[in-house]
């Protein structure tokens, strides 16, 4: 019987993200005393541990710089990766942004714990503990890795690879989509940054994809770094498009996006696709370039009505003409039927473009 000893009482909040911390180093942590009525705002739950891994823990917290990045006052970047090499890419694309808006950095890894497993011809004890050794070996084979992961990060920051940004790294068990998007509820990151692969990839499904589920669903806004990008394009902003279709939700939206980029100066290009010609389309475009030019003069503002027979094959041609860095998109809260049968722009976009696409929710 393994015995167990608490090492700290926290917040449902505050004793995850210790359990996260500890668990990426391999120790096995259990929760208790969750308040079921009102665990947001529980004050009393327990983080607990097996008494022979005391002393490490004990180590890990006081010595480990996660700590220093837990400050409610400072601006976070939420990077989910899957410690594949494409994530490499997305991990030097995420040092670049957090410099620029004076951010710090938090690497999320998910993964998959088996709720049960059948062991025939065995007595509930004996299943209880394969089950839990079983578990136990899946913590620590992904810890590991994971681990090994960040150490290579490290090792980039020591090379002068990567700028010395304060991060730190959570290890979340569950289904990478509700893992990313149920950490920016609790934990509120400034921006989201992950990979969308390269464009024409074959081996992407369009409804599989995990960045497309999180751009529909996430609170915050999502920026989609395509596997081939230039890192220069993410550092000096230089053409922006926003894609808009006129509506109610745009200045909040744009307000959002210059909200990130507010430290730069770039051409900022309104772009709508009109189908059928409509006066009122260039007049509203035209009070939104005003509105822009007013609150946020660092940006050179201008709008285009593009026209075509293909939405994604015009905004292709745009983007090419006026080399567009950055294509900003807003979407809303779809029911579960459009998002299975008539994909958003931001979806489709995702899968046709070569160019980092930042998906804002309003």
């Amino acid at each position: 019987m393994v015995k167990l000893v608490t090492i700290a009482i926290h917040t449902l909040e505050r004793a995850k993200l210790l359990k996260s911390v500890l668990e990426a180093e391999g120790i096995k942590v259990t929760l208790y005393n969750l308040d079921l009525f009102k665990p947001l705002f529980s004050a009393g739950v327990r983080v607990r541990i097996a008494e022979k891994d005391l002393p490490r823990a004990l180590q890990i917290i006081e010595n480990s710089e996660n700590s220093a990045i837990l400050e409610r006052n400072r601006s976070k970047i939420l990077v989910p990766v899957d410690l594949s090499i494409e994530s490499e890419k997305i991990v030097e694309a995420s040092f670049r942004f957090a410099q620029h808006i004076d951010a710090d950095i938090v690497f999320l890894y998910s993964y998959f714990m088996p709720e049960h497993s059948f062991f025939p011809n065995r007595t509930e004890s004996a299943y209880v503990r394969d089950l839990e050794q079983k578990q136990q070996s899946i913590i620590l084979e992904e810890s590991a890795n994971f681990k090994q992961f960040i150490n290579g990060v490290e090792q980039k920051i020591e090379n002068g690879v990567f700028p010395r940004i304060k991060y730190m790294y959570v290890m979340e068990e569950g289904v990478p989509e509700d893992a990313i998007v149920d950490w920016a509820k609790n934990n509120s990151p400034q921006i989201i940054i992950m990979g969308t692969g390269a464009k024409n990839n074959q081996g992407i499904e369009l409804l599989g994809s995990v960045t497309a589920e999180v751009m529909e669903r996430s609170p915050v806004p999502v920026l989609g770094i395509p596997s081939n990008i230039d890192m220069q394009g993410i550092e000096n902003l230089e053409n922006v498009m926003f894609a808009t279709n006129i509506d109610d939700r745009m200045l909040t939206s744009l307000d959002k996006t210059m909200t990130l980029f507010k430290k730069q100066s770039y051409n900022l290009f309104l772009a709508h696709f009109e189908q059928k010609q409509d006066a009122w389309n260039e007049i509203k475009l035209a009070g939104l370039r005003d509105y822009l030019v007013k609150t946020f003069p660092m940006v050179n503002a201008e709008y285009s009505l593009i026209k075509g027979n293909d939405l994604l094959q015009s905004f292709e041609d745009f983007i090419r003409e006026k080399k567009i860095n950055l294509v900003v998109i807003n979407t809303h809260r779809r029911n579960i039927f459009m998002r299975l049968f008539n994909p958003s722009m931001a979806r489709k976009m995702l899968f046709h473009s070569d160019t980092p696409i930042l998906v804002v929710r309003v």
